[in-house]
């Protein structure tokens, strides 16, 4: 009953890195409505939305200090529920029996999603970004641009033989190839091109250009792709409010 409804702006701090925390004092979020990013010093990690928590570490005395900014998406409104550090508190105690069952649980999911959020940062680091960075597509953007455009991207991995992109399905996005070898096939079947690690296909999807896949794209050995949505990549320009990388792009 203690409850607060909280509504937040675009680009809002949500909750600040380093922040102390006290259990009995220190509220516990949840996410009702809109989207925010979890923040490191350097890397916006991963994008939360309905029905996430956040803080949940420092409410249940887990931690002394937040170990990461949250912070709403660029464009729209946020609706939270601040759950008061006290009332959380006095819940636990007065259903000890309860508190017992719940607090490993807790414990466990938390620190699962910290693990999670470090592999995430590393491989954000030291896959996405020097993918991007050296790709023909994306090497002449800023570096705030791609920071806000990498807690977006996502990977999928294809044994050979497998279809990544099928010629006529609906899309709004770009592949980019990491590793192994693809085909690309006519709609007869025939096989009209190879790619290579670097390789970006569906570009002109990711521009707006073509609402269906062109060419179906097979995997000819093992493969890992990042796909980059046009949402996403619409959603980093204007965040970082990138006019030049628009240009270039187009």
């Amino acid at each position: 009953h203690d409850a607060e409804d909280v509504v937040a702006g675009p680009d809002e701090e949500l909750l600040a890195r380093g922040g102390s925390c006290v259990f009995g004092e220190t509220p516990l979020r949840v996410l009702l409505r809109g989207r925010a990013t979890i923040q490191s010093d350097t890397w916006r990690i991963c994008e939360i939305g309905p029905g996430d928590t956040f803080g949940e570490a420092g409410a249940l005395g887990l931690c002394q200090t937040e170990a990461a900014d949250v912070r709403a998406a660029a464009v729209g409104l946020l609706h939270i529920a601040k759950l008061s550090g006290p009332s959380l508190k006095a819940a636990l105690e007065a259903f000890p029996a309860e508190g017992n069952r719940l607090m490993p649980l807790f414990e466990a999911v938390i620190s699962q999603k910290e693990a999670c959020l470090k592999v995430r940062e590393a491989w954000l680091r030291d896959i996405v970004m020097p993918a991007l960075t050296s790709s023909w597509l994306f090497g002449c953007c800023s570096r705030a641009m791609l920071l806000d455009l990498v807690c977006h991207v996502t990977e999928s991995a294809y044994d050979s033989g497998e279809v990544i992109t099928m010629v006529g399905d609906a899309t709004a996005s770009a592949i980019l190839l990491l590793s192994g070898s693809a085909s690309v096939e006519a709609q007869s079947g025939a096989e009209v091109g190879r790619l290579r690690p670097q390789a970006i296909f569906g570009e002109v999807s990711l521009l707006g250009l073509f609402a269906l896949r062109t060419a179906t794209v097979r995997a000819r050995s093992f493969c890992r792709v990042l796909e980059i949505k046009a949402e996403s990549l619409e959603a980093a320009l204007e965040e970082a409010n990138a006019g030049s990388a628009r240009e270039a792009l187009a």
